[in-house]
């Protein structure tokens, strides 16, 4: 019974990993460069909510479709008036702007919320629900069905929306795409606002799940790096996988060795994957998709 908690517990973990590595793969695969800022975004989605939720009294779900325009909102403006400069430089150009960006969101939280950590407890009709036994606590249900809502949500805005085909397109072969009349920048700029919205949404569920402190930013970061590493850096599909196959591993280490050495491992895992297989398993190479 202990066994089938750790790996439910891993599924539900990954779900929540698999949203995040969603809009960092999205952003790699488009515009060909990995933002550190992502999970800025993210914890800059949490605080948010914590805000509007200690602020207003409104329903901590309620900040969803708030978060997501705001976040939306940042991205495209970071984008367009930051990132867009060092598109197309070298990555060290990329990491140490991103990086700064990561630094403002960080700071400014520190500045106007402080170091102390957050946690919001969402009220729902429901304490439980029991899976193969094991039971699935009420915020754990939400978060997985926000995010699976999310992820359906931006597949169809790719697959059936002119932006959507517009930035697959530019994903295959930008110079292609823009002697057909994609306007680049733009596509640049929606992709980084979606990348950003998706990462305020799972700032919203992962603060009704564990407190955070402002530090969480390099934390999440390196799950992000891990996950889009393991499924695939570019693919969508390879980041849920990816996110999945994470949250199931750290929970079984928990189980095995203990919570301690969890994280260690899951970096040899990345390391690992490194060797063997560099583009992950749903990856595809470099080349080829420019």
């Amino acid at each position: 019974m202990a066994l089938i908690d750790a790996l439910i517990g891993g599924l539900l973990l990954g779900t929540l990993f698999a949203l995040v590595g969603m809009g960092l793969t999205l952003v790699y695969g488009v515009l060909d460069i990995i933002n550190l800022a992502h999970t800025g975004f993210m914890i800059g989605g949490a605080y948010l909510t914590f805000v509007l939720v200690e602020q207003t009294g409104i329903h901590m779900y309620a900040t969803i479709p708030i978060v997501f325009v705001m976040m939306f909102a940042i991205g495209y403006a970071v984008q367009r008036t930051v990132i867009q400069r060092v598109v197309g430089e070298r990555q060290l150009f990329v990491f140490i702007l991103t990086f700064g960006i990561a630094e403002v969101f960080r700071g400014g939280i520190l500045a106007t919320i402080g170091p102390n950590l957050r946690f919001l407890e969402p009220e729902l009709p429901f304490d439980t629900v029991t899976l193969l036994g094991a039971r699935i606590s009420a915020p754990n249900v939400a978060m997985v069905i926000g995010v699976v809502i999310t992820g359906i949500l931006t597949w169809l805005f790719l697959q059936h929306t002119r932006t959507g085909k517009a930035m697959r397109a530019t994903r295959d072969d930008a110079f292609a795409a823009e002697v057909m009349g994609v306007d680049i920048p733009f596509i640049y700029a929606i992709t980084m606002a979606i990348s950003a919205a998706t990462a305020g949404v799972a700032g919203v569920f992962l603060i009704s799940l564990q407190p955070i402190t402002p530090e969480a930013i390099v934390l999440w970061l390196a799950y992000a790096f891990i996950v889009v590493v393991v499924g695939g850096l570019g693919s969508i599909p390879g980041a849920v996988l990816g996110g999945l196959t994470l949250g199931v591993f750290m929970r079984l280490m928990q189980f095995y060795v203990g919570s301690g050495p969890g994280l260690a491992l899951a970096f040899f895992l990345l390391v690992a994957l490194l060797v063997i297989r560099p583009t992950g398993i749903m990856g595809v190479e470099h080349e080829l998709r420019h």
